[in-house]
């Protein structure tokens, strides 16, 4: 009977020091994961950090075009406006320039003519023609 309890107890004490090994191991195990979690929940803060700080680079970025493209709607807009004043004055000039090339020179020519006279010139002779032939044309119609 002593034998048995031997027996027993040594089977027992098998029991024990398989399940304080399985323990350990199982111990070590879960200490293994904790760590591996752990470093993972670091590794996914940095990069959780690192694509905050893009995202932000981007929003600034994205924030920074859309000011640049907006003042460079109204710079077009402005040029656009220049460019049809300037057409505009163009025409107007390209209409009027033989009544005003005619103009000047007939203004070019008053101003040489009061030159002249101030200058001593007698013009009296011209204008008698001038009135002659006037009258010459009058009465010829």
């Amino acid at each position: 009977m002593i034998s048995i309890l031997q027996t027993l107890a040594d089977e027992l004490q098998k029991e024990v020091t398989v399940g304080e090994s399985e323990d350990e191991y199982s111990q070590k195990t879960y200490q293994r994961m904790l760590d591996d979690t752990a470093a993972r929940r670091a590794a996914s803060a940095t990069t959780l950090v690192q694509k905050e700080s893009v995202k932000a680079d981007t929003e600034t970025a994205i924030l920074e075009a859309t000011r640049s493209h907006t003042a460079q709607q109204k710079e077009k807009v402005d040029a656009e406006k220049f460019a049809s004043s300037t057409k505009a004055d163009c025409d107007w000039l390209m209409s009027n320039y033989e009544a005003r090339k005619t103009a000047r020179e007939a203004e070019d020519k008053s101003l040489r003519d009061t030159k002249a006279v101030l200058n001593g010139a007698d013009y009296s002779f011209i204008q008698k023609e001038q009135k002659a032939l006037r009258g010459a044309v009058a009465v010829s119609l």
